[in-house]
């Protein structure tokens, strides 16, 4: 694996853990789900990571 196949791995791990913290997972069909519940106890700082940057 190149250094940049790495560099994608790392951060499309680290997105996904950020993403599953507000309650957004990619289903079994491979489609994005929402947990509400999840998504309402998110910290905001995880919200605005998500969609801000």
């Amino acid at each position: 694996m190149d250094k940049d196949e790495k560099w994608m791995t790392r951060t499309t791990k680290s997105t996904e853990r950020l993403l599953e913290r507000a309650g957004i997972f990619v289903g079994a069909d491979n489609k994005l789900e929402l947990d509400e519940d999840a998504l309402k106890k998110a910290d905001i700082s995880t919200l605005k990571s998500i969609f801000t940057g």
